[in-house]
């Protein structure tokens, strides 16, 4: 999933809100990779600055991977992963003030 960053506050803080994100909603079950692309570090407006959370969808258990997760890989895992970034956005933003 892509997840734009704020362009009113330093990139690496949006960063870590969406590292903090991963972690919670997906880490403890599956492998995540973050891709930060911060095209205003070069002079470039490109998209705008933002993180790609890329997800495994086997789980990883202590004898490996699992089998595919199906509700993750779904329009219905998407719309949960949206709906929880939007959560984790506002705890974060609430402990923030």
């Amino acid at each position: 999933m892509k997840i734009m960053l704020d362009p009113a506050e330093a990139w690496h803080v949006g960063f870590e809100r969406v590292r903090s994100y991963a972690r919670h909603h997906f880490a403890h079950r599956f492998a995540t990779v973050l891709i930060a692309h911060i095209p205003g570090l070069a002079g470039l407006k490109g998209q705008g600055n933002h993180v790609h959370c890329a997800v495994l969808s086997r789980e990883v258990t202590i004898n490996g991977f699992g089998g595919a997760c199906t509700d993750l890989c779904s329009d219905r895992g998407y719309e949960a992963a949206l709906a929880a970034w939007r959560e984790h956005k506002e705890s974060w933003e609430d402990e923030g003030a």
